[in-house]
């Protein structure tokens, strides 16, 4: 009879999680490092902090426009709008610290170092202090879609198939990289000598860019429909790919042998390996799926009344965050 009754309380907790509201779609939430706080940005133009364990607001913020996305250090928050305001706000309290305007809806925003920051939006991409004083800027041919920073480098990505590599001290143009136009993104190696591509061919494709050159390592193939993203684990030996041949793929980066599949019953839009490499989370319309690498099989799965937009563990996995379109973020007990 105890075991029937925890089994109930687990699949309660599970059924009814802890809801943050918003007023329209939900386009980031994160914990903070001790996990008792959690951030939200929404579209309907505002920043909000909760208490984690509770769900009551600790403090709103509100934009002119639809905010699409923030970091933080934990003492301080970075925060973008479609509108091209930059917002640096007080953790605690929410009090804003600094504001700069671009002009252009801004795609990314992340922290360089404590007093600088990386910017893209529109064709642009630039590296700020907290001033306002520009340190590094890039104008590129189209949109650009991705910036990513190294100590020495500065790679971005824009749409139609051309990557940069960049000297961040300098702004000095070092490379370009050339994909197939209907690459929708990159991601490096850590220690710069590949990438991966991914988008619109069918496939997932690791390159080596090592002596000046530009080779295709292996291709990781779905079915020829687009792969709407790609990732490396931890120490980039395998690769998550997922997309809208309705499967997340796990990979071996070496030899390209195919790992797991995961099917779901819709176009895939996210997927993320777990720290211990076991489990495999991904995301599909209005649902979060968890699943057993070894086993094959669904642990469980959560869902939203509309698109989910990410989803991710907290620290020792016994809890799942998951933001959505239906404009709510929502924390899950993992059973």
């Amino acid at each position: 009879m105890l075991i029937l009754f925890s089994l109930l309380l687990m699949l309660f907790q599970q059924a009814t999680p802890l809801v943050l509201p918003h007023d329209d779609i939900v386009t980031s939430a994160q914990w903070d490092v001790t996990e008792t706080r959690l951030l939200t940005t929404s579209e309907d133009g505002t920043i909000r902090l909760w208490d984690a364990r509770t769900g009551e607001a600790i403090w709103q913020v509100n934009q002119q426009s639809a905010v699409r996305g923030a970091v933080w250090d934990q003492a301080r928050i970075l925060a973008w709008t479609k509108g091209g305001e930059i917002v640096v706000l007080d953790a605690q309290t929410g009090s804003e610290l600094q504001q700069l305007s671009l002009d252009g809806m801004i795609s990314g925003a992340r922290w360089i170092s404590e007093d600088e920051i990386l910017v893209w939006y529109g064709q642009q991409v630039v590296s700020l202090t907290l001033d306002g004083e520009t340190l590094f800027s890039a104008v590129h041919q189209t949109r650009v879609l991705q910036a990513m920073p190294s100590d020495r480098h500065i790679l971005t990505y824009e749409l139609g198939g051309l990557a940069h590599i960049w000297d961040a001290q300098t702004g000095e143009e070092l490379r370009q990289l050339r994909f197939n136009e209907e690459t929708l993104g990159v991601a490096w190696r850590d220690d710069e000598s590949g990438l991966i591509s991914w988008g619109g061919d069918g496939a997932a494709v690791i390159w080596s860019i090592e002596d000046g050159q530009q080779l295709v390592i292996r291709s990781l193939d779905h079915t020829r429909t687009f792969v709407s993203g790609a990732a490396w684990n931890a120490d980039q030996t395998r690769v998550v790919s997922w997309g809208a041949d309705e499967t997340a793929r796990l990979w071996d980066a070496d030899t390209g042998e195919l790992l797991f599949s995961a099917r779901h019953t819709d176009w895939v839009t996210g997927a993320a390996l777990n720290k211990t490499e076991d489990k495999l989370l991904t995301w599909s319309f209005n649902t979060a799926y968890v699943w057993d690498i070894e086993n094959r099989t669904l642990i469980f799965s959560v869902s939203h009344d509309n698109l989910v937009s990410g989803a991710v563990f907290n620290q020792d996995e016994t809890q799942l965050l998951t933001w959505s379109w239906d404009g709510t973020a929502r924390v899950w007990t993992v059973p």
